[in-house]
């Protein structure tokens, strides 16, 4: 098993945070694991984005020129990253942010990550929102796994502790209804 993801959005949304957690829960699961982020002028609003790379076998190259899964939280990181999608890849959009064009809709299972973020109390979950909505919908790692890591990385904030863990639940169970 490899699968190749990039999360992309604007700086400030949490793309480095769900490619971190990707990345400890794999590793946590005896997974090989290449993170790779792209850091810069992005942080300031622009577009953000990393690579995990998630493998059974020893990884080779950090390089990626198709992805198997897309995280895509912005529409300006749908326009420049998603004809870097696998043939048989599937995109996960924000809907509040995104709509992938015709090419991809068929590829693409969108959520209302920011909208359903802020029902919930704040804005900066939707990548909580979204990270439910990827784990239960791919079943890459074990969904409990996912929520103790956000606790133990997130665990110096313990005041968000409540709101990552129900927006982690609110997109996993928007999952389950696709499924």
């Amino acid at each position: 098993m490899k699968k190749r993801m990039m999360i992309a959005g604007f700086g400030g949304q949490g793309i480095m945070l769900i490619g971190q957690l990707l990345g400890h829960v794999s590793c946590d699961a005896g997974l090989q694991v290449c993170y790779y982020p792209c850091y810069g002028t992005e942080q300031r609003g622009g577009t953000a984005n990393c690579t995990v790379i998630v493998s059974d076998a020893p990884i080779g190259s950090p390089n990626v020129e198709e992805y198997d899964y897309m995280i895509l939280m912005n529409r300006p990181s749908c326009e420049k990253f998603a004809h870097r999608l696998a043939a048989d890849g599937t995109m996960f959009v924000n809907s509040d942010l995104v709509e992938p064009n015709l090419k991809y809709r068929d590829r693409a299972r969108a959520v209302a990550a920011l909208s359903k973020a802020i029902k919930i109390g704040s804005a900066s979950v939707a990548n909580m929102v979204m990270l439910g909505f990827f784990i239960e919908l791919t079943e890459l790692l074990p969904f409990d796994n996912v929520v103790e890591m956000v606790k133990k990385k997130l665990s110096k904030k313990n005041e968000f502790e409540e709101i990552n863990r129900r927006a982690l639940e609110t997109g996993r169970t928007l999952a389950a209804i696709l499924k």
